[in-house]
């Protein structure tokens, strides 16, 4: 026989417990489930999933975006009585003041809940690029990705950039950077300058302007021969009856400040010169820096090469100058201003110029010829 006035108080003594830890367990899910929310928020994975949605029912029916063609801001820009074309270029771009507190960790929940940061513009430093940017109005803006800083988030576009940027927007001709890629997919940056940013959301497009072949290429993904954007370029370079080519895409392939990248930079840089490019230009280091004419391997060379200008001086702090180490291929660095690079195209050759902010002061220039491609 068993003893049933024993077991009896065992499973009463045990109950408690038993439902303690389930409560807790219960706690414990509910917790996680919350920081995947917030954190698939607050990463922008949440708004990424809506737009994707978006897409997939109802296309790109031109609802986000500035609206304009890049074909046609380039057809938009002035000839100067010389023949010449001026474009200007510069990344990294907008860095508005970090917000502060919780604020800080949890920006976007902050922003979809109407707690921004209100913005000064006069302590954002890309309110002196643009002011620059004005002293050529009908002039085309290459700008050289790392756009808006954190992230790249719609928040950062609407609250940061747009309210600094805005006044130049319809004249940009943007290539991604490694910041946009921080939001899923830059699905902020393709949302918000839409076609302006070519064709597809894959971020890389040419544009033609007098003899020259401009190409906007995305070192943020896959540019091995065999990919989309290698093929696309392959067959974009043999089509070309240009007689000079002008690239320009976010990480620098060769710099004299050497960074992490993914390898896009070192393919696209290859083929271009292997195309006879004449002009590379690049962001992602916050200096000027213009190299001497360079092959496909990074070598100095005599006759013909390609040019490569770092340009990320459009508002992030300057790196300093210990953080450039000039190499055999540095020809000029600036480390401590923020400026605009001018270039004026001509038919068979292009004059440069950088500008600084600072009374649009001259700190370096030249001209050089086209390769005859």
């Amino acid at each position: 026989m068993f003893d049933t006035t024993r077991s009896i108080p065992i499973d009463i003594e045990r109950q408690p417990i038993t439902h303690f830890i389930k409560k807790c367990l219960k706690c414990l899910c509910a917790l996680l489930l919350l920081t995947t929310v917030l954190a698939a928020a607050e990463n922008n994975w949440l708004g990424y999933a809506w737009r994707s949605a978006q897409l997939a029912v109802h296309g790109d029916d031109g609802k986000y975006g500035i609206g304009n063609s890049p074909e046609s801001v380039m057809d938009a820009a002035a000839v100067n009585a010389d023949g010449a074309t001026t474009i200007l270029a510069v990344g990294d771009i907008v860095s508005c003041p970090a917000p502060q507190g919780i604020k800080r960790n949890l920006s976007t929940l902050a922003s979809w809940v109407g707690l921004s940061d209100p913005l000064d513009p006069s302590q954002v430093a890309a309110t002196d690029t643009v002011d620059l940017l004005q002293h050529w109005p009908n002039a085309p803006i290459l700008a050289l990705g790392d756009i808006v800083y954190r992230r790249g988030t719609p928040q950062e576009y609407a609250d940061c950039f747009d309210p600094i940027w805005g006044a130049v927007s319809e004249r940009t001709l943007p290539a991604p950077g490694n910041h946009e890629y921080y939001t899923p997919a830059a699905y902020a940056y393709f949302d918000y300058w839409g076609q302006q940013a070519g064709p597809d959301r894959r971020g890389y497009y040419a544009v033609q302007s007098n003899n020259w072949l401009i190409l906007s290429l995305n070192t943020e993904i896959d540019a091995d021969p065999a990919s989309p954007q290698g093929q696309w370029l392959t067959e974009t370079l043999a089509a070309s009856t240009e007689q000079c080519i002008l690239a320009y895409y976010h990480r620098p392939a060769y710099s004299g400040q050497t960074r992490s990248g993914g390898g896009s930079e070192h393919v696209l840089f290859e083929q271009l010169v292997s195309a006879g490019a004449d002009v590379v230009l690049n962001g992602h280091n916050h200096v000027y820096e213009r190299t001497h004419p360079m092959n496909s391997a990074g070598d100095l060379v005599d006759d013909g090469g390609t040019v490569s200008f770092v340009v990320g001086t459009g508002g992030r702090a300057p790196t300093g100058a210990n953080a450039i180490k000039p190499a055999d291929f540095t020809a000029k660095t600036v480390s401590d201003a923020q400026g605009v690079l001018r270039l004026d195209l001509r038919g068979d050759n292009y004059d440069w110029a950088f500008h600084s902010v600072d009374g649009a002061a001259v700190l370096d220039q030249g001209t050089r010829g086209c390769n005859a491609n």
